[in-house]
């Protein structure tokens, strides 16, 4: 559903870092952040939330994000000692909004 929510972006390059590359999927292009790997890891990794298809980011709430082919990643700081500090995006929410507003 990322993908088709228009978040795919061009591949980066390989990590020249061991720690970093292990992490990279060159099917994409992009490294699963290291803000969400043991989330990622210890909850299906691959076959759960897909691929990594852009790296993370900041967004305008100051959380870190990043998009999967299945999923939307968020940070959520203010959680940061709780088991909700990585929450999953709402991607069915903002596929509806795209197509209410016909930008998709």
């Amino acid at each position: 559903m990322g993908v088709e929510l228009g978040h795919l972006e061009p591949a980066e390059p390989a990590p020249t870092d061991a720690a970093d590359l292990a992490w990279y999927f060159t099917a994409t292009g992009h490294t699963v952040d290291a803000t969400f790997r043991d989330f990622w890891q210890n909850r299906g990794g691959l076959y759960t939330f897909g691929y990594p298809i852009g790296p993370a980011f900041t967004d305008a709430n100051g959380r870190r994000v990043q998009y999967f082919e299945r999923t939307r990643l968020e940070y959520h700081p203010e959680n940061a000692d709780s088991e909700y500090s990585i929450l999953l995006g709402l991607l069915g929410e903002e596929l509806l909004q795209q197509e209410q507003s016909g930008r998709r």
